[in-house]
């Protein structure tokens, strides 16, 4: 290899070392943006062939953070997010639905939980061009997979907040199967408390608490687990269910390499209640579901990632 060949190779190299390297670092700070900046916007959501407008409205404040959330088509529903409880509203139905807020909202768009465990599994890339979407420059980040368990993804950063105005979730085949897009969107120093609060909310309407779940974390005794998972996914969480339709119990697991989540839920079935079961793989847009029996249990394992996922980890769930 002549001298100027080389240099070229050990250019490139330290090119992309340094895009990579650039792209972890926009991924942190649009992490932190989007948790700490106050703002509201307009966004599409394209899932499952469904295409939805919706409006966001987001703060975050000495208890917390807070978060309202609209549709401006199809039916009318609205889900408002504290630090303590979560509040979604169907109108039409006259319905309020209350749960504990137990984890920070991933809406709109993905946004990592653990930056330091992403070079391990995605290679990150930061696009040397920029593109404008709601009328604002931003950067574009590729997430790209290094094995099959995972989805790839592409993310638009607006250059001013830092905020992500854009994203796409990725298949096999390099397809969206999922993506977001923002039409418009506002920063602001700070917001008024009654921005947060419904539209819809009046008198008659049915109050229902979701049934409470008793967390544990990894680590902690439980009743089933994965013995064999896709590189750099652990356990997050382990909740039990009071209700199933089949059993009265149901047990749950949440899996994550943190980007990518799946979820599993275990519940015993009684004798003649197994027929309409899944049982193998389906698919639902980006999400891949797969079911299977296990002695008198089904076993459901789900999430944005390829079959291959959920069929490893279903096949190798086993009871403690």
């Amino acid at each position: 290899m002549n001298l100027t060949r080389f240099s070229v190779l050990c250019l490139c190299i330290f090119t992309g070392q340094l895009f990579a390297a650039e792209g972890l670092s926009l991924l942190d700070r649009m992490s932190d943006s989007m948790r700490s900046s106050n703002y509201t916007g307009t966004f599409v959501y394209r899932h499952k062939e469904k295409v939805e407008t919706l409006k966001i409205i987001h703060r975050q404040t000495e208890n917390g953070i807070d978060e309202r959330l609209i549709t401006l088509t199809g039916k009318p529903r609205e889900i408002i997010r504290d630090d303590k409880k979560v509040t979604c509203i169907w109108p039409e139905k006259r319905l309020v639905l209350l749960d504990k807020n137990r984890r920070r909202s991933r809406f709109p768009g993905i946004v990592p939980e653990n930056l330091n465990r992403l070079p391990d599994h995605y290679s990150i890339t930061l696009n040397d061009k920029y593109e404008r979407v709601a009328g604002r420059s931003s950067y574009v980040v590729d997430i790209s997979p290094k094995d099959m368990y995972r989805y790839g993804y592409r993310i638009w950063i607006d250059r001013d907040s830092h905020l992500l105005i854009g994203s796409d979730l990725l298949d096999e085949k390099n397809r969206a199967v999922e993506q977001v897009m923002f039409t418009e969107l506002k920063v602001y120093k700070s917001l008024p408390d009654d921005l947060f609060e419904s539209e819809y909310l009046q008198e008659g309407y049915h109050w229902q608490e979701v049934d409470k779940a008793e967390d544990t974390d990894e680590g902690q005794v439980n009743n089933w687990q994965a013995g064999m998972l896709p590189p750099g996914f652990s356990l997050q969480t382990y909740n039990h269910k009071k209700k199933s339709k089949l059993s009265g119990q149901i047990e749950h697991m949440v899996y994550s390499d943190g980007m990518a989540s799946v979820s599993v839920f275990v519940e015993a079935v009684p004798d003649g209640k197994d027929e309409k079961l899944l049982i193998g793989n389906r698919r639902r847009g980006a999400l891949s579901i797969y079911g299977k029996s296990l002695d008198n249990y089904h076993v459901t394992v789900l999430g944005e990632v390829p079959e291959s996922t959920v069929k490893l980890i279903a096949e190798s769930i086993q009871h403690k």
